[in-house]
């Protein structure tokens, strides 16, 4: 799930925060919400005109709102 990123780099590495500590909202808040977040997904195209997104697997989800959150790698650390 989405989660801090200051945290993660400093408080939870040096064993001050917990895993639980760093996680933005909970599960039950998306729920809540309607917010179905997908995780791993990679979208192939974007219509705007007809508000809708299609995934590379070519499934095609209808928006209101669109967020783009491109993600990030993991930096391996000496």
């Amino acid at each position: 799930m989405p989660y801090e990123r200051p945290p993660l780099s400093k408080q939870f590495l040096s064993g001050e925060f917990e895993t639980d500590r760093m996680i933005m909202r909970s599960q039950d808040y998306y729920d809540e919400q309607n917010i179905k977040v997908r995780l791993n997904t990679t979208v192939s195209l974007v219509d705007r005109e007809k508000r809708a997104v299609e995934l590379q697997n070519k499934e095609r989800l209808p928006y209101d709102w669109l967020v783009f959150a491109t993600g990030g790698r993991v930096r391996r650390l000496t």
